[in-house]
């Protein structure tokens, strides 16, 4: 049995660092990072992190997407998304890699498989995926950062989503004092 962390929205490779730090026995742990922000790519190759980066976005079929950029390093493929400056005139294209596809063909459903996602509301794609492709199950932990109010996702849809899976809430990016200790007692209980 192998230990994979998926790490979907790597960012610039904090949440990574953080699962390191914090997660027990993390150095057993195979990452891959999935990241599409050409901004953040740099960033994180820069770090030298003990990961295999996929440097397109996770979604629900293999192609192209417009990447909607803000003035930050942050974007979505979500163009209706309100937080982070981002306008539909900004955009680029980036290589999507269908996430079932990806899990079905590198790993087994024997695998402990830990997904942290914080995709900017690719998880309202990603999740509905994965159950349809029988894959919900493969995964034993989910962390994962909620985007309804960000990309105007109805309720319905959020509370439907959301009770797909049992997950920890993502708060941040692992910099706040209260959030890691709610992660390490969450850790410690599950």
């Amino acid at each position: 049995m192998r230990k994979i962390f998926l790490d979907i929205g790597a960012y610039n490779g904090v949440s990574v660092e953080f699962f390191l730090k914090n997660y027990p026995a993390s150095q057993g742990f195979e990452i891959f990072s999935f990241e599409c922000d050409k901004r953040n790519i740099k960033t994180i190759k820069d770090k030298n992190l003990p990961i295999e980066l996929i440097e397109a976005a996770a979604w629900s079929s293999n192609g192209m997407q417009k990447y909607y950029h803000g003035k930050d390093d942050g974007g979505t493929l979500y163009e209706s998304k309100k937080t982070g400056g981002i306008s539909r005139l900004k955009f680029y294209w980036v290589e999507t890699i269908d996430l079932a596809e990806f899990i079905k063909d590198n790993f087994n459903k024997t695998d402990y498989i830990i997904v942290k996602m914080n995709c900017e509301g690719a998880e309202y794609e990603l999740i509905p995926h994965l159950k349809a492709k029988g894959l919900i199950g493969w995964v034993d932990l989910w962390f994962v950062q909620w985007h309804n109010e960000k990309i105007n996702i109805h309720k319905t849809i959020h509370d439907t989503v959301r009770n797909m899976i049992n997950s920890f809430q993502w708060e941040c990016q692992g910099k706040d004092a209260k959030f890691t200790k709610a992660f390490k007692k969450f850790i410690n209980n599950e």
